[in-house]
């Protein structure tokens, strides 16, 4: 039941779902973090419009991925 929920299925979902601009490996940390900021803010001032609940866990999984991503990348 929770298996589509676990990080490790969640994670690589929210990435690959991401623009192919953002999973490009060249770009940096600052660049990928900047632009990613934007790309959140636009996806979430869309859902204010919609106000779907499953646009609302979309944009949770990948600020979760976001923050997951950052601290690994920190440590």
């Amino acid at each position: 039941m929770f298996v589509r929920r676990a990080l490790s299925v969640a994670g690589p979902a929210a990435w690959n779902s991401l623009p192919d601009y953002l999973r490009d490996p060249t770009r940096s940390f600052d660049s990928f973090r900047s632009d990613s900021k934007t790309f959140l803010s636009s996806l979430y001032q869309r859902t204010q419009r919609i106000r779907g609940f499953a646009i609302m866990r979309y944009i949770n999984l990948l600020l979760t991925l976001a923050l997951t991503l950052t601290l690994a990348l920190i440590h």
